[in-house]
């Protein structure tokens, strides 16, 4: 990832992009957030040669500010 969320940096970082879950409470499940940047960026390694079929990214939904 381009950057870490800095409020608590080891509930934010980037293996919890790929662990399947999209919703969060804000109380204890752990997602990937990347500090507010104008061009941000995430980099998967698949460890080997894979079909990619479709990529979802999905927003946060706890906030107004929060679009793509």
């Amino acid at each position: 990832m381009s950057s870490v969320y800095q409020g608590n940096i080891k509930d934010h970082g980037p293996e919890y992009a790929v662990d399947g879950i999209v919703d969060h409470d804000m109380w204890g499940i752990k997602t990937a957030s990347s500090k507010t940047e104008t061009s941000p960026w995430i980099q998967v390694d698949l460890q080997q040669v894979s079909r990619v079929d479709f990529i979802m990214v999905f927003n946060r939904w706890d906030t107004p500010f929060g679009t793509i």
